[in-house]
């Protein structure tokens, strides 16, 4: 064996005594160590050739600690002179998006834009989730929701996919559908038949109202409101009573777990309302808006069809042949019942 032969042999032990770290890939997490601060960052020792600058901001530098350890993101290549892009902020937002999908976590994000395919199709919405940009799935949203109605909206969402390694800023894939199944069985209890929630209007159709639930613990969660439920008229047109933004109270008529759909009546929410400030003896005008054989109804407080039975029609003022529809009476409240939204008045 000659010299040379002996030179490499012994260069190569000492390169197995001494490997050099190999440099890291872009996007990927690693760990290094605060050797250095200043003003406007510091220096990072990953056993490399050289150390690492990270700058951020002043408010977050009062947090790092000399001969700390922590974890970064590469955000770029290892330039001429050994030393790594890192960045601290982006490393933590991708261990909470990490959590967040382990946990199965619900949260709120805002719809940004529509995304659409190469042939112009809509394929699903684009936000931002702890500042890094996300995509919903149009499969991850609920087969009978429109695209464009959740626009610069609030929706839940939890994380069921990442891929931090993928260029040029990783993917993160969120689900509507799964959060809002997730809602559901946390709300079964608080949001039963019968509760009243408040409402803000996301959409009106012929058929009725969508509406965004925004009582506390709702999350996002969306309900309709068909035509018949939106006021006193059953046959109103939505476009007269309501419009995009309004605000109103509504009580809850069905909740379908498996469809994930809320059915909700502002009608019978504003009855509620009238009816609780309504007393035994109390005075109240109204208008006859049909009969039967036995009863008048009449229409009180443009809300409600209370009921006056013939044989309560006592005053000398009113005979039972001329009241019809339309007539104009003055009544007395025999007996209140809201839990019924029921009302019954006598004329004596």
């Amino acid at each position: 064996m000659n010299n040379n032969e002996n030179l490499k042999t012994k260069f190569e032990s000492l390169l197995n005594l001494f490997p050099i770290k190999d440099s890291p890939l872009p996007r990927s997490i690693v760990t290094g160590t605060v050797v250095k601060k200043s003003d406007k960052g510091y220096f990072v020792d990953l056993q490399m050739k050289s150390e690492s600058f990270v700058s951020e901001p002043k408010d977050l530098l009062a947090n790092v600690l000399i001969g700390c350890s922590y974890q970064f993101m590469v955000v770029g290549a290892v330039d001429e002179n050994g030393s790594v892009p890192l960045s601290r902020q982006e490393a933590f937002a991708w261990h909470e998006l990490d959590t967040m999908r382990q946990l199965e976590t619900v949260s709120l994000v805002t719809v940004k834009s529509i995304s659409t395919s190469r042939n112009g199709r809509e394929c699903g919405l684009n936000a931002t989730l702890s500042g890094v940009k996300a995509f919903i799935p149009k499969s991850e949203i609920p087969a009978r929701q429109k695209l464009n109605e959740l626009l610069d909206q609030e929706i839940a969402v939890c994380v069921i996919e990442l891929d931090i390694l993928q260029e040029p800023n990783g993917v993160v894939i969120l689900s509507h559908s799964k959060a809002l199944e997730a809602i559901f069985l946390q709300q079964v209890e608080s949001f039963s038949p019968s509760a009243t929630v408040r409402c803000q209007v996301v959409k009106v159709m012929d058929a009725g109202a969508r509406v965004r639930l925004l009582s506390s613990g709702s999350c996002g969660l969306m309900g309709f409101v068909p035509r018949s439920e939106l006021a006193f008229n059953r046959k109103v047109d939505p476009f007269d009573v309501i419009e995009r933004g309004d605000l109103f109270d509504a009580q809850i008529l069905t909740m379908d777990m498996e469809a994930q759909n809320i059915v909700l009546s502002r009608r019978q929410s504003i009855q509620s309302q009238f009816l609780s400030g309504i007393s035994i003896g109390q005075k109240l005008k109204g208008r006859i808006s049909r009969s039967t054989d036995y009863a008048f109804y009449v229409e009180v407080g443009n809300c409600l069809d209370a009921i006056l039975y013939k044989r309560d029609v006592k005053k000398s003022d009113y005979c039972k042949e001329s009241l019809k529809p339309g007539t104009e009476v003055d009544a007395t409240v025999l007996s209140v019942k809201p839990k019924e939204q029921k009302l019954v008045l006598t004329i004596r």
